[in-house]
């Protein structure tokens, strides 16, 4: 693509006239034919398609206000959702970024330079005029879930969140803690959120959420949500609100109020969308080809949680959600795929259909041609089905309405044919045109889920499906099936009807390869898709660097981890006696860790424990294996228990002197000043001679030669 946007939305009518997703429909865009669509989510069609081309299209959308980057040109089209005609054009700069807000479109630079224009006269902009407003370089712009904006200024390391009918020049400021990296924003039902590249932490207007115990330090990608949910629905106004994060793995749910994180879904492993909140509904996805919702009653209670599968995935899709009202729609601009995520997932493409239908015309590339962009359709070039009015440009036998049947040869009325084609050897092709199988590995559970399209294109009016599990290093069975009467041999076979969908459990060895083919059937045969595998994550390596030393830590001398790899997750770690575990596992994150704090265990020996590094749960948790090691000297506590002073008396008490497995404790007392005297010290007391304020008194214990101080 020739330069970057990220265009976000609001509302462009009165908060209180939110239009509905029938207002103007969802728009999504389309690189590979230079096209923008509307697709209706009451009936889940894309009905409409720009003849204009906008190259390397982004879209921003609020009710019927439909913006456009076209990234060759720089400029920024006004489309009419009514004629899907271009009714407006400007100049924006390079790698510019527009939000829609209210009766505003804003519109920054790279440099954070910030323009406003009417929402329905965006050609006013002129980018040679002076910006109304400078963010600095990696400042973001982005929505409010009512008709606001919201600006965060690196220049300034503050938020910026106008109101309805406040200009953002006037909006009140917050400052707020940048470390420089890379930000994603978003505004909440009152506050705001912020999260930085590489950042354990997320930026709210509730404080600062430690993320540190749930993103795992493997994660190359986190995606902050791009939208929340308006605050005057039921279900938003009466639920506590969240932020939503997604990376390469997992999805993360914190709650803005009491600062809780958890997982709320693992086991991906595709580049993730910017989850949406719509509707009273989370959605998320990944390049995987996995869903993730989540839908709150309006009447409260426990949300309801739906998984899915995207059929016709790519694995570097860079998906986008498109929302407008309570539609949302889930896009891979690049190809102008649309999975229709409130209605089960389901996959449109028929692009080039409404283009030839609208008397458009569609771009042709040559195969393996340089600079080829994906294709929008399962050919180059879009060509109509035959029918019984128009013959197939092939002359294969015309197709009925079921693809998988051939039509009866043409009654003796029917004139002939003028120079019919020799009869084609070998037995008649199959009329089923196998579709691309997404396998979603769920390592959690060890299960993989598989989905496709209706092989030809619609389902199956006539046979079925059979889906296979080949198992473990599985390779293409060499056994065809011929028919519904014969299904394919080897691994575990499974008759899905006209199912598209199928799930195997039993997936879980680390680092082993399972393959899956799913076959399509009819009368005349069966095809079989492509061979798909997936490979759960192996296990880590036996940890081959462990360094460590002992040192004061509060008033014990303990073990401390210092350096450890190779690099995993986490690493478990469990106490060993007599060349045995001992009590339960504990798990840590990175070093500087005292394992005998996390297992327990006594003083006055070297502690010794086994460790081992592990895969992150989403990553099905593996962990390699034990390294037995142990500590270079005798873990030592020197406080004595329940040590009190008396103030009046001068005198000390404690119940037990430091229990080190016999080891012997030499406890002294005195002043500071020296005013206290002599002292006398038995097993459970040390007194001295004159009265000593608490602020000058000591008790010093000393245990095979490491000492600590006590003050009352």
């Amino acid at each position: 693509m020739v330069g970057v946007i990220a265009i976000a939305s609001v509302l462009a009518e009165k908060p209180s006239e939110r239009p509905m997703s029938g207002d103007s429909g969802v728009w999504v865009a389309n690189a590979a034919l230079d096209r923008v669509g509307r697709f209706d989510v009451g009936i889940s069609e894309l009905n409409t398609v720009t003849l204009e081309p906008v190259t390397d299209p982004v879209v921003a959308q609020s009710g019927a206000v439909v913006l456009a980057l076209d990234a060759s040109s720089n400029s920024l089209e006004q489309i009419d959702p009514a004629t899907a005609r271009i009714v407006r054009s400007t100049t924006v700069p390079l790698g510019a970024r527009a939000v829609v807000a209210l009766a505003e479109t804003v519109i920054s630079a790279p440099n954070g330079d910030l323009w406003v224009v009417p929402s329905d006269d965006v050609d006013a902009l002129d980018a040679a005029t002076a910006p109304d407003l400078r963010l600095g370089g990696g400042g973001v712009v982005s929505t409010t879930p009512d008709g606001g904006v919201l600006a965060v200024s690196t220049a300034d390391d503050a938020v910026f969140r106008s109101e309805p009918g406040v200009p953002l020049t006037s909006a009140p400021r917050t400052p707020v803690d940048l470390s420089g990296g890379s930000i994603q924003a978003v505004g909440t039902s009152h506050g705001w959120i912020v999260h930085e590249a590489d950042s354990a932490t997320l930026l709210t207007s509730t404080g600062p959420i430690d993320l540190s115990g749930v993103l795992s330090r493997t994660n190359s990608v986190v995606a902050l949500q791009q939208s929340a949910d308006t605050p005057r629905r039921p279900a938003a106004s009466s639920q506590p609100e969240r932020a939503y994060l997604a990376t390469s793995t997992t999805l993360v749910e914190a709650d803005l109020a009491t600062h809780e994180v958890r997982r709320v879904s693992t086991g991906h492993s595709g580049h993730p969308a910017r989850p949406v909140v719509v509707g009273g509904c989370t959605y998320a996805a990944w390049s995987d080809g996995s869903t993730w919702r989540s839908c709150r009653p309006d009447g409260g209670g426990e949300p309801v949680v739906t998984t899915g599968v995207l059929p016709d995935m790519r694995a570097d899709a860079q998906l986008v959600f498109q929302t407008n009202g309570d539609g949302v729609l889930l896009n891979d601009p690049d190809t102008g795929s649309v999975w229709a995520v409130q209605a089960d997932n389901q996959v449109v493409g028929n692009w080039g259909e409404i283009i030839l239908a609208e008397g458009g015309s569609l771009p042709v590339t040559a195969v393996g041609e340089e600079g080829a962009k994906p294709s929008a359709e399962p050919s180059d070039v879009f060509v109509p089905l035959p029918t019984a009015e128009t013959p197939s440009p092939k002359e294969t036998p015309r197709i009925d309405e079921s693809p998988l049947t051939a039509e009866p040869p043409p009654s003796p009325a029917d004139p002939p044919a003028a120079d019919p084609p020799a009869a084609p050897e070998g037995p008649t092709p199959l009329l089923i045109q196998p579709t691309p199988v997404t396998a979603v590995l769920d390592e959690s559970t060890g299960t993989v889920t598989l989905a496709w399209a209706p092989f030809g294109g619609v389902v199956a009016s006539s046979g079925g499906y059979f889906a296979q599990n080949l198992g473990l290093d599985g390779s293409q069975t060499s056994a065809p099936c011929t028919g519904q009467s014969k299904p394919p041999s080897g691994g575990e076979v499974v008759a899905t009807g006209d199912s598209t969908t199928i799930t195997f459990s039993g997936v879980d060895r680390p680092g082993a390869t399972y393959g899956f083919l799913v076959w399509g059937y009819n009368d005349h045969g069966c095809a079989a898709s492509a061979l798909v595998t997936v490979s759960p994550h192996p296990s880590p390596s036996q940890i081959t660097a462990l360094t460590g030393g002992m040192i004061e830590s509060g008033t014990a001398w303990e073990y401390r981890i210092d350096e450890i790899g190779p690099t995993a997750d986490h690493y478990e770690v469990q106490r060993m006696d007599r060349e045995e575990g001992v009590g339960g596992i504990a798990r840590f994150f990175g070093t500087g860790v005292i394992p005998r704090t996390l297992t327990e265990g006594p003083f006055g020996t070297p502690y010794a424990f086994r460790i081992r590094g592990c895969n992150a749960e989403s990553d099905g948790g593996a962990c390699g294996p034990w390294l037995e090691s142990s500590a270079p000297d005798a873990s030592l506590t020197l406080e004595p228990t329940d040590l009190l002073y008396d103030e009046s008396a001068a005198v000390w008490t404690w119940a037990a002197a430091p229990d080190n497995a016999g080891l012997e404790a030499v406890i002294l007392c005195g002043s500071f000043s020296g005013a206290g005297g002599k002292f006398t010290a038995d097993s459970t007391h040390c007194g001295m001679d004159s009265v000593v304020a608490s602020g000058d008194a000591w008790l010093k214990v000393v245990v095979s030669g490491h000492s600590y101080r006590f003050r009352p």
